[in-house]
């Protein structure tokens, strides 16, 4: 639950001196801002498109451009705030979706634990538990191919 929560918030919205850091950080490791933006007004420009997306997939974005993840990256220049908003927005899918992943394996989690026998300790309600979901994400797996 704690790590949902911690997931969760990483969505919430951000400032625009967050942005500014993020923008800060880039460029002290050699990014630079195309000649069209205004490097007076670029974190309100940033802030304007990205700012609504939350810290965690601001950050993703971030630290996938600095390991060269993006085909762009070569090029040394941050991506425009339009681009850099797609980027956000795939992070914030996938963030979204391993939010419903947690839920749901909790979800499978308290199932099962309120259907074993009251006489079974923690330890054995947990090794069985975790038995039946590896089992289960196996039959998932398999039913995916």
């Amino acid at each position: 639950m704690a790590q949902i929560g911690r997931l969760k918030r990483s969505l919430e919205p951000i400032d625009e001196q967050k942005i500014a850091g993020v923008l800060k950080a880039l460029m002290e490791r050699g990014w630079k801002l195309s000649a069209d933006i205004d490097p007076r007004k670029a974190a309100r420009l940033y802030f304007e498109v990205i700012g609504s997306k939350g810290a965690g997939p601001i950050k993703a974005v971030a630290e996938k451009m600095t390991r060269g993840e993006y085909d762009f990256c070569d090029k040394g220049f941050l991506p425009i705030p339009a681009y850099f908003a797609r980027l956000c927005d795939a992070e914030h899918e996938a963030i979204r979706a391993s939010i419903v992943s947690l839920k749901r394996a909790d979800r499978r989690r308290d199932a099962i634990w309120n259907r074993l026998p009251d006489s079974w300790n923690n330890r054995q309600r947990e090794e069985h538990i975790d038995a039946l979901l590896s089992e289960l994400d196996c039959i998932d797996a398999e039913a995916a191919e």
